[in-house]
């Protein structure tokens, strides 16, 4: 699950609720970079702010935080997760 979140992070379709449940419920802060190439293929992180919003910024490589209670809350929301089976097939396990 959490491959398939770092993944999802960086991909260009919305983030699914397995996603934003991995990210919900990290007992950490987490972080994540965001390099100009992210931004030109449109991830996720890229287009939802109010998820991750800006903790550094120094023009050209952004560091973000996750919002874990915006994940939490966005969770109703999102698309439907993948299957188990889906998960580890993408993940090369399988």
């Amino acid at each position: 699950r959490r491959h398939h979140a770092v993944r999802a992070l960086y991909a260009e379709a919305p983030l699914d609720s397995t996603t934003l449940r991995v990210l919900a419920d990290a007992e950490a802060p987490l972080y994540v970079i965001v390099r100009p190439e992210h931004r030109r293929a449109g991830a996720a992180l890229w287009a939802r702010e109010d998820l991750f919003p800006i903790a550094f910024d120094d023009g050209t490589i952004q560091v973000r935080e996750v919002n874990r209670d915006a994940c939490r809350a966005a969770m109703s929301g999102a698309a439907s997760p993948p299957l188990d089976e889906e998960l580890i097939r993408a993940s090369g396990l399988y």
